[in-house]
């Protein structure tokens, strides 16, 4: 009995568990969007890398964005007085921020992510591989396991790169005393992707006009200034690219 008190309490110091100290659990860092970025980038340019800093000003773009559609949502609120953050006040906010043609395609994609979410079943069947026969029922794994099923994200499911509970969690934070409706992260996580996927290919274009393989700072302002709506989405708040130069411009 001894030898096991002992045991125990070695455990718990080497746990942390001291006198008057507590084990302290380790917080989750800010989770960031660059490896959702990346993907996004091999998806629309795979043979095109990018720079940090690149890296660093598109997620920039990214929550920029978001906090303007928050803004827009803040004063629509204001004005209406509505407790629930749902999809066609997102529509709205889309459809005030961003100019012509850009805000249609946004509003198509994040029609259709929205469609493909609630089409999808909530879990797909696992893929089951044979194994050893059973000794007491005499049924293989594969038997057993038939039935099992897995589940699937709702990023998965809506069919996108960016994570919807990332998104879900900025609305959460810019509207703590209001609701968030069911499919109102996965609008603005579509909407959210398609834009930066139009960064990113008009960029990597950029870069490829100029012999680049990476996307940098300079790419990104090129292709942000080259493009009509981009220009007055950008124009209109006066957003600066660090490093990204300035236009070329010859008398």
């Amino acid at each position: 009995y001894r030898r096991r008190v002992r045991d125990e309490i070695t455990k718990s110091r080497q746990m942390g568990f001291r006198r008057g100290v507590r084990r302290v659990r380790r917080r989750r860092g800010p989770s960031t969007l660059f490896p959702h970025i990346y993907k996004l980038l091999k998806q629309v340019h795979p043979t095109l890398g990018i720079s940090k800093k690149a890296m660093c000003v598109t997620g920039d773009i990214v929550s920029s964005i978001v906090e303007r559609f928050c803004v827009c949502l803040l004063e629509l609120a204001d004005k209406t007085g509505m407790r629930t953050i749902m999809v066609r006040d997102l529509i709205t906010a889309v459809r005030l921020c961003l100019p012509r043609q850009l805000g249609k395609h946004a509003l198509s994609e994040g029609t259709k992510s929205i469609v493909k979410y609630c089409a999808a079943p909530l879990a797909a069947p696992a893929a089951f591989s044979t194994g050893p026969v059973s000794t007491t029922t005499g049924a293989t794994n594969a038997t057993a396991g038939k039935n099992r099923k897995t589940k699937t994200s709702l990023t998965s499911r809506a069919g996108l790169v960016i994570p919807v509970p990332h998104m879900v969690r900025r609305l959460r934070a810019a509207f703590p005393s209001r609701r968030i409706g069911a499919n109102s992260g996965t609008f603005l996580a579509a909407v959210c992707e398609y834009l930066c996927a139009e960064v990113l290919e008009l960029a990597g274009n950029a870069s490829k006009d100029m012999h680049r393989n990476r996307i940098t700072p300079r790419h990104i302002q090129l292709a942000i200034r080259g493009d009509d709506e981009l220009d007055q989405l950008f124009e209109k708040h006066r957003s600066i690219i660090p490093s990204g130069g300035v236009l070329p411009h010859i008398h």
